[in-house]
């Protein structure tokens, strides 16, 4: 059981808008804060990070996943110790007006949800996480999957639900915070409204389908999914793979299609039958999907984030050894 307790809140000060991409990229030395600037280069920004959350300030975990801190870019000297991480600090996340920073604390899952107030440094835990925390856009709603269903915090009311959904991976919020994207265990995905308690498939594909990851854009017409796509099992006259042996044939890792959310039909996106991907993300404007490929079959694969254009699906950019992209001011 969940129980908040939780100081009360100032006035909300709204993060700047998100239409900057940041990225982890790979160096000799270990993954360091990226960017790009106005020319698409690639600009370094903060050695030894191995997550981060963009805001005013950035919320980053370095010291070797174990120290969670405040940087600001441009700032002069090492980021300010926030919070010192008893088990490797995952998928740090800032609330929509920035009082509030939510992360995981723990390796494997399930883990504890933490959530701190940094102006007070008030931090507590919500209790276990089995995927990753998403907080709604309107206000102080919090909410992630747990064993026993999927749970919404009300930091501001004090207040916590519990939707008996065996949800998996990361919510994802509709931009007006009334609808929820997830996906399930099971496989596929459903939209559920938290008031109702209503559940519908997300999608109206007939093949079978495994929902790996989601993301509401900002103008709500359109839900990012990465799915994969099973066939058949092989009859007996058909090649087939060692590995296929047996049972119906993983045909690609997870690929990006779009979802109309007010009719569940699908827009394919470009993808690599090689690879599969993962982390989407939209730029606050609604005009750029970026996510993550990663090769297949490979003892070593490198990690490429893809930058996609929504309106025309077109491939903008990929940036090799980069990962865990996410859009801030």
């Amino acid at each position: 059981m969940v129980t908040l307790v939780l100081a009360a809140c100032a006035a909300p000060t709204p993060l700047p808008p998100a239409n900057r991409l940041y990225f982890l990229a790979r160096t000799a030395e270990g993954w360091q804060l990226a960017t790009l600037d106005e020319a698409g280069a690639v600009q370094p920004l903060l050695a030894d990070v191995t997550a981060f959350a963009p805001g005013a300030p950035f919320a980053v975990v370095t010291d070797a996943e174990q120290t969670l801190a405040l940087w600001t870019p441009g700032q002069k000297g090492a980021p300010r110790p926030l919070h010192r991480c008893s088990a490797p600090c995952r998928a740090p996340a800032w609330s929509p007006d920035g009082q509030w920073l939510a992360w995981v604390e723990g390796d494997p899952l399930p883990a504890p949800v933490w959530v701190m107030q940094p102006d007070s440094g008030d931090a507590r835990t919500l209790g276990l996480a089995t995927g990753s925390p998403a907080w709604a856009p309107t206000g102080q709603q919090l909410t992630w999957p747990t064993a026993e269903g999927l749970v919404i915090a009300d930091l501001a009311a004090g207040t916590v639900l519990t939707l008996p959904l065996a949800a998996t991976g990361q919510p994802a919020w509709s931009p007006d915070g009334t609808q929820l994207a997830v996906t399930l265990l099971s496989g596929p995905a459903v939209i559920v409204d938290p008031r109702t308690r209503l559940t519908v498939p997300l999608t109206l594909a007939e093949s079978p389908m495994q929902a790996e990851a989601l993301a509401w854009s900002p103008t709500g017409e359109w839900i990012a999914l990465l799915r994969q796509s099973f066939s058949a099992p092989p009859t007996s006259d058909e090649p087939t793979h060692e590995h296929e042996e047996g049972r119906g044939a993983l045909m690609l890792g997870a690929q990006p299609v779009l979802v109309a959310a007010a009719t569940g039909v699908l827009q394919e996106l470009p993808g690599d039958p090689a690879a599969a991907f993962a982390h989407p993300v939209w730029s606050a404007d609604g005009r750029q999907l970026a996510l993550v490929q990663l090769p297949l079959g490979q003892p070593t694969p490198q990690p490429a984030v893809w930058l996609i254009e929504a309106t025309t699906g077109r491939v903008t950019a990929r940036l090799p050894g980069a990962a865990a992209p996410a859009w801030g001011p």
